[in-house]
């Protein structure tokens, strides 16, 4: 990892962090005049033999609910994904370290480059107790180069620790050491989530690039499609947030010892 990406990973992982603690923050009183079963009537007096209430008021309770249950197994916002009814949104922090099973000819890639680091955070809704759409920003870095995107997502509940997912996106910001990239490129997985903390991804990305390459006894230039496939496990949720800052330590690590010697 070069100084300048470095420096691009500090100033993302700040605003990944910031965007965390506003999310965390973000948390809304539910409404008494909406939920009246979340509520508990309450200020009652007793003088002398006759009971009476000096007044009606709704007063928040946090311990459930004595009325309804279920109710309070409803989140407005967690960090975690679940399921309806358990949460209405919920966050998306992944990390990963993935191997790249295959490559097509493409002169504009390093052979020898193997593994993709990226990290996503994004938001998604439960739009019922089986689906959920949302989307996240994206950035992978290899040997290779580092590139940043968007991404939708869908995700198909199976259960409440297991889902599918689809997530297609586009790349912006690519900065490859070999050659030009010739507008924006395209990315896009498919993941069994376990939990949301373990998730098992094939991926691809497809970048266009220009250049020019020696090829005896002339140069030439070359235009074309860089296509890589990737498959591996990511971590995500609280997973995620730990692999992602020890990767960033670790990168901090290695970029100074490299500088001292």
């Amino acid at each position: 990892m070069s100084k300048q990406q470095l420096i691009i990973f500090k100033r993302l992982w700040l605003s990944f962090l910031a965007l965390i603690f506003f999310m965390m923050a973000k948390t809304e009183p539910i409404d008494a005049q909406q939920n009246p079963d979340h509520w508990l009537l309450s200020k009652l007096s007793l003088e002398g033999n006759d009971l009476k209430r000096s007044f009606l008021k709704y007063q928040p309770i946090t311990a459930g609910t004595i009325f309804n249950p279920e109710a309070a197994k409803v989140n407005q916002f967690c960090f975690r994904g679940k399921p309806k009814p358990e949460c209405n949104l919920f966050m998306i922090f992944e990390f990963g370290v993935t191997p790249k099973i295959y490559q097509n000819d493409s002169p504009s890639q390093d052979e020898s480059q193997s593994f993709m680091w990226t990290y996503e955070l994004g938001l998604m809704t439960n739009l019922n107790e089986k689906n959920a759409l949302g989307g996240s920003l994206y950035a992978a870095l290899d040997d290779n180069g580092s590139r940043f995107g968007l991404k939708s997502r869908y995700r198909r509940w199976l259960g409440r620790h297991f889902s599918l997912e689809v997530s297609p996106g586009i790349l912006i910001g690519i900065k490859d050491n070999s050659y030009s990239a010739r507008g924006a490129g395209f990315t896009g997985h498919v993941g069994l989530n376990i939990a949301d903390l373990l998730i098992y991804t094939v991926q691809i990305e497809v970048i266009p690039y220009a250049g020019t390459i020696y090829q005896y006894p002339s140069f030439r230039t070359v235009k074309g499609n860089d296509v890589t496939w990737y498959s591996g496990l990511k971590l995500g949720s609280y997973a995620g947030v730990i692999g992602g800052v020890a990767s960033l330590v670790v990168a901090i690590i290695a970029v100074s010892t490299i500088q001292i010697l």
